[in-house]
């Protein structure tokens, strides 16, 4: 017979690199934030675990080279900034583990001839980061940085999938996805009641596709999802996208 896995979903409106990624080490001293360094000491614990943490940041690619500082979506430089508010002593920078995925792709044939394309995926990996051992860097159309980008693209959506496939194969156990999936934003002539139904709709399809992915392949990894949504959504988001979920 079918065995039955549960899994736990949060789904929370809420600034999501201040809350996950740039309470790092340093500022948590700074601070004399005991609950903070005890979340980081309990990360550190993990981190060579099979219990792993993971954040997904969407990133843009050029032809040949990704242009994570000059082309950066808004998470990707919060990231960016907060991976470097303290020293790794773990694992290389995020500049170094960058630079070596470029280094690899300009000695591999293959990559050469295929460079970075929306939905592909590439991992960093972090030790000075709260709540976060690895970055899934999901690569999205140079389109999802304008600013009147409304909706999440299929190429994002089989990101998604790329990076559920990894997480499942490499201990991954709890997932925060930042939705939309894109730095999308409500049509500007969209009325205040339909906003609410934008952004459930935006969660709505990214729900049903990791649904689908546990329901497919019912990895064993996997089992805490966090879906966050802008801190500017409307409060009542949360409890309308799990109901309509289940």
């Amino acid at each position: 017979g079918q065995r039955k896995v549960l899994y736990r979903l949060d789904v929370v409106c809420a600034p999501l690199v201040p809350v996950l990624v740039d309470n790092a080490l340093g500022t948590a001293i700074a601070n004399n934030n005991k609950q903070q360094q005890r979340r980081r000491e309990e990360t550190m614990k993990r981190l060579y675990s099979r219990a792993l943490s993971a954040l997904v940041v969407p990133t843009v690619a050029t032809e040949r080279q990704w242009e994570w500082q000059s082309a950066e979506t808004p998470l990707e430089r919060r990231v960016r900034e907060a991976c470097a508010a303290t020293h790794d002593f773990h694992f290389g920078s995020l500049r170094q583990q960058i630079a070596a995925w470029q280094d690899t792709a300009a000695t591999t044939a293959a990559a050469a001839a295929a460079p970075l394309a929306p939905g592909d995926v590439f991992t960093t990996k972090h030790s000075n980061l709260l709540d976060t051992h690895v970055v899934f860097h999901m690569v999205v159309d140079r389109d999802a940085l304008d600013e009147s980008a409304t909706r999440t693209t299929s190429t994002a959506l089989q990101g998604l999938w790329n990076v559920l496939s990894l997480a499942s194969h490499y201990d991954v156990s709890e997932l925060t996805v930042p939705v939309p999936l894109v730095p999308a934003q409500p049509p500007s002539d969209c009325p205040p009641a339909a906003v609410l139904d934008w952004y459930q709709q935006q969660g709505d399809i990214v729900l049903n596709n990791i649904k689908e992915f546990l329901s497919l392949y019912n990895p064993e990894g996997i089992t805490h999802i966090t879906l966050v949504f802008p801190e500017t959504a409307p409060d009542a988001l949360p409890a309308a996208v799990v109901s309509n979920a289940f």
